[in-house]
């Protein structure tokens, strides 16, 4: 992959994914306060608190991302010439990973989530790689999501995340013997 913007063809629209820069950030912070504030909001603390909260947990998730994934393909994601959201890729070997994918909410439950992925997936594997991510067992949009798109499921770790791969047919990994 190369820092120059990819053009992402699929039947809902045409979506353009190019290497974050720094100045992303204010984008990528609102795009984590729209994610995430909800659940610090439910908690009913102080709008201070929440404030300082959202800021912490900005900070700690890129740089946890950045520390553990410093080779990924960390992507803003564009429709029409907006920024609508982003999408980390980091190549595994044997299966890319996806990271992490938010759009804003308006770009929701519109199908572009769903096209896009399919989409990097395909592309993923005309270059022999199968996809995997993981998804916090209570996030049931992305699961059922990620099942629609033909993600086979193991069971939740230890941290309530759930491990979801989908290998296309030519790349699919035998059956493990049970003994």
């Amino acid at each position: 992959m190369t820092d120059t913007p990819r053009l992402i063809k699929t039947p809902r629209a045409t979506f353009t994914l190019r290497p974050e820069r720094p100045e992303d950030q204010r984008f990528l912070f609102d795009l984590f306060v729209f994610d995430n504030i909800g659940i610090l909001q439910a908690a009913a603390l102080p709008e201070d608190v929440i404030e300082k909260l959202i800021n912490f947990q900005f900070l700690s998730q890129t740089a946890t991302y950045r520390g553990l994934f410093p080779d990924a393909i960390y992507s803003i994601v564009s429709l029409d010439g907006k920024d609508i959201g982003r999408f980390i890729e980091h190549d595994e070997t044997d299966v890319v990973y996806f990271v992490d994918f938010v759009l804003l909410p308006e770009y929701q439950a519109l199908g572009y989530g769903a096209a896009l992925t399919r989409a990097l997936m395909d592309e993923w594997a005309t270059r022999g790689r199968g996809t995997r991510v993981k998804v916090l067992v209570t996030n049931e949009k992305s699961l059922k999501m990620c099942r629609k798109l033909g993600f086979t499921q193991a069971e939740p770790d230890e941290m309530a995340y759930v491990d979801l791969r989908w290998y296309p047919p030519h790349l699919k990994p035998a059956p493990r013997e049970t003994v």
